[in-house]
């Protein structure tokens, strides 16, 4: 897309945003990525290195972060539609960012905040509940880290009020 506005008219694109906008979508991942098209308990992506990965890319996750409303409702929709075969919790964020260069920016670190938060408290969870807390997603450090998650969030939207976020639990 980006070579194609490119070639039609490029100060017109980059004047409106477009092609900035794209390049830094670029660089942030590979290509569109479709929830939807993603068969969970697969790994979505064949890496050499993602050989016997246990996370995101060995077919599972715990947390899912979305930027737009509708891509949310998208997500849970199709989580519900699943049926969750595997029983695993999945928490669905939306922070709601609007789609221009500047609030990218700063969204991003947002959200780079929030997943950070998430992360600590995985780690916190894992550390205390030992090598088999966290397996098939429901032990126990699993579940002190799910009953964590609201107050992370609440914390979180203190610091950033002008992200308006959303969250549930789904399972899949």
């Amino acid at each position: 897309m980006y070579k194609e506005l490119e070639s039609k008219d490029s100060r017109l694109y980059r004047a409106n945003g477009i092609l900035n906008m794209l390049e830094r979508n670029r660089n942030v991942k590979w290509g569109p990525e479709r929830w939807q098209d993603w068969r969970i308990g697969e790994p979505r992506l064949q890496h050499e290195s993602d050989k016997g990965s246990n996370g995101t890319e060995g077919g599972y996750v715990d947390i899912i972060i979305t930027c737009e409303e509708r891509c949310w409702d998208a997500v849970v929709d199709d989580l519900l539609n699943r049926g969750s075969p595997y029983n695993r919790p999945v928490h669905v964020f939306n922070v709601d960012i609007k789609d221009s260069h500047e609030e990218a920016l700063v969204g991003g670190k947002a959200i780079v905040d929030l997943a950070d938060n998430l992360n600590e408290a995985a780690i916190e969870e894992r550390e205390n509940s030992g090598p088999h807390g966290w397996e098939q997603g429901t032990g126990p450090g699993r579940q002190s880290f799910d009953e964590r998650v609201p107050d992370i969030l609440g914390a979180w939207q203190e610091r950033w009020p002008q992200f308006p976020a959303i969250w549930t639990l789904a399972w899949f």
